[in-house]
């Protein structure tokens, strides 16, 4: 076994490059910080779904290596993930000279993983992985093994023990029939969402942040296949995960430790897996590479050996898979399309609920020269054009919500304040809910006839639906907000900007 070799890999593009297939164009490049692990493991899910290719850069100036990966794709449209304090506006402003650029994020990772899937997702999704992520957790490794097992599902992180009332409105509003739920505190997410009829597939669960990420790691052990190919992030830090993005047909990987490359050597055998890239932390990156060369006969590609830092490592594969994501997008991008026509009527109403929360905005924030945007919005409604309606309103709500993240600086008690009125009221109305359920279960035990009981359920299931329906319209005018704990969200906003 030896190194791919930097020759052998030009030879490879030069002659993929004359093909067909190199003419395909990448519609879209994803932009995203090295400064936050979640926004990138988000959208490596829809690089795996559409085979856009994730670019990363530092927070503050555009990295070189991501101004050139952007110059050898020329996409249509720059679609930066995260806001203001991950990727700043200078960095945006320097991207749009060149391209069309829209930028999806909330006020933290919960808030961006919403405007993301409520992106990419507008046909619905039948299965989600929600993952429990915290705020103060800095090394993204559950998030990242999540990945390994969730395909072209949407990830979504939320908060230890709960779900965030914007995504708890969204799974409702996706038609979300099983979720995938990675915690610590499982049982109390899978009561939430079993309050408003949402069934838990499947859990992992541990006691603790190491154990889950092994946990993890075994679930995405388990989904490799024979013949696969592998990305293997050698992580000792968010950094080190961030690397990896999705890569056309390759699996992601984590391994952490030097100890842990026998299970990965196992696995290589086991499922005849043909080629491992391997990017990350430098040097545990070296250690893997040497038990591979060792141990096995596959074809290592040692990524850190041509790019050490997180950023240089991620434009690196994006530019040397520029054929394999040019042929998935154009294969992937006309099925999506298609699934989007299909599911017409689904994807209408949505847009028609995007466009009055959009509205709602304007009811408590003066934003004049917005609201004609909103008009266009209504325009493509009209024209039937419901995709691109619901585009228009995402991005009025991303420059609102850029402006008022200005006003959240200077004084963020209010929103603070804000934000807390708003978790405990949904909170109060899922109460409301399990108290019902009581109700109509002290009904069921009561000596009724089969009629009465049908009358019964009959009139449980309308009053339940109206309930459901009022608890998720309230969430969904609340505008994707999040409902961390207030006094984490309040050291959030004193950190410096760059940091997640």
């Amino acid at each position: 076994m030896k190194y791919a070799k930097i020759l052998l890999g030009l030879v490879l593009a030069l002659s993929l490059a004359a093909t067909p297939v190199a003419a395909e164009e990448v519609e879209k490049v994803f932009l995203a910080s090295e400064a936050n692990y979640p926004d990138t493991v988000v959208g490596s899910s829809v690089s795996e779904k559409l085979g856009v290719p994730i670019v990363l850069t530092e927070a503050e100036e555009l990295s070189g290596e991501a101004e050139g990966a952007l110059e050898e794709y020329s996409p249509q449209e720059v679609v930066v993930i995260g806001g203001p304090a991950v990727v700043s506006e200078e960095v945006v402003q320097e991207v749009r000279e060149d391209y069309e650029v829209r930028r999806l994020w909330g006020m933290t990772r919960y808030g961006t993983a919403q405007e993301v899937v409520e992106r990419f997702w507008p046909e619905g999704a039948e299965s989600v992985v929600l993952v429990e992520d915290p705020m103060d957790d800095e090394r993204g490794e559950v998030l990242a093994a999540s990945r390994g097992f969730s395909g072209e599902r949407p990830v979504i992180p939320v908060p230890e023990g709960k779900v965030p009332a914007g995504a708890m409105n969204q799974l409702n509003e996706m038609e979300v029939e099983e979720v995938d739920v990675v915690g610590t505190d499982t049982e109390a997410i899978e009561e939430e969402l079993d309050e408003v009829g949402i069934q838990v597939e499947e859990h992992v669960r541990a006691e603790n942040r190491e154990e889950l990420r092994n946990e993890a790691r075994e679930r995405a052990r388990e989904e490799v296949e024979g013949g696969d190919r592998l990305v293997v992030a050698a992580s000792q830090g968010y950094r080190d995960v961030i690397s990896a993005p999705s890569v056309p047909d390759h699996r992601p990987f984590l391994v952490s430790s030097a100890d842990e490359t026998d299970e990965l050597v196992d696995l290589i055998e086991e499922r005849g897996v043909e080629e491992v890239k391997i990017v990350g932390q430098p040097e545990l990156a070296g250690e893997i590479a040497d038990v591979l060369e060792e141990e096995t006969d596959i074809e290592v590609d040692l990524v850190v050996e041509r790019a050490t830092s997180a950023v240089a490592q991620a434009s690196e594969l994006a530019r040397e898979n520029r054929p394999e994501f040019a042929e998935r997008f154009a294969q992937r991008n006309q099925e999506w399309r298609q699934r989007i026509e299909e599911a017409e009527e689904r994807v209408q109403e949505r847009a028609d609920r995007e466009i009055e929360r959009t509205k709602g905005i304007f009811e408590d924030w003066d934003g004049d020269d917005l609201e004609g945007r909103v008009e266009e919005a209504e325009t493509a409604m009209e024209e039937g054009d419901y995709q691109r309606a619901r585009e228009i309103a995402q991005e009025v709500r991303s420059e609102a919500r850029g402006r008022r993240y200005e006003e959240v600086r200077e004084s963020p008690e209010d929103v603070a304040r804000e934000v807390r009125r708003e978790t405990e009221n949904i909170r109060e109305r899922t109460e409301e809910l399990r108290e019902m359920n009581e109700e109509f279960g002290s009904m069921m035990q009561e000596d009724l006839t089969v009629e009465e009981r049908l009358q019964v359920v009959e009139e449980f299931r309308g009053r339940r639906q109206e309930k459901v329906q009022e608890i998720m319209g309230e969430a969904g005018q609340r505008g994707r907000e999040e409902t961390e704990d207030v006094d984490e969200w309040m050291r959030r906003i004193g950190r410096e900007p760059g940091r997640p």
